[in-house]
């Protein structure tokens, strides 16, 4: 898998009519943006998920000199994806919805379609 399949996946999601698919294509946007942070940061969170914890990837992002328009994108969007996502997730009691999740997904693309 790859991000690009991860957020593909995602948009397939985000077009069906269930709240249970919207869920779903959050959990995908905000993984496929992960990954690409962990590519872009040379963390491999298969081999070394210490250094590639959620929060110690997010903290390297917002912290990291900004060098390209992928990596201004991820600062500016990537805990906004995190918390959708946790909320999806998580909180299945509260509400996901399908505005949320499109705008969440434009942001993921917006990300993987930046210069790196």
């Amino acid at each position: 898998m790859t991000p690009r399949e991860l957020l593909d996946t995602a948009w397939d999601l985000a077009a069906m009519p269930e709240e249970r698919h919207w869920r779903a294509a959050a959990h995908q946007a905000y993984y496929s943006v992960y990954h690409l942070a962990c590519q872009t940061l040379g963390l491999d969170p298969a081999n070394d998920y210490a250094m590639a914890r959620h929060q110690a990837v997010l903290e390297r992002v917002e912290k990291s000199y900004v060098g390209s328009a992928r990596l201004y994108r991820m600062k500016q969007s990537m805990r906004r994806l995190r918390e959708l996502r946790v909320r999806a997730d998580y909180a299945l009691g509260a509400p996901v919805t399908l505005r949320e999740v499109r705008d969440a997904v434009r942001r993921a693309e917006d990300i993987l379609a930046a210069p790196s």
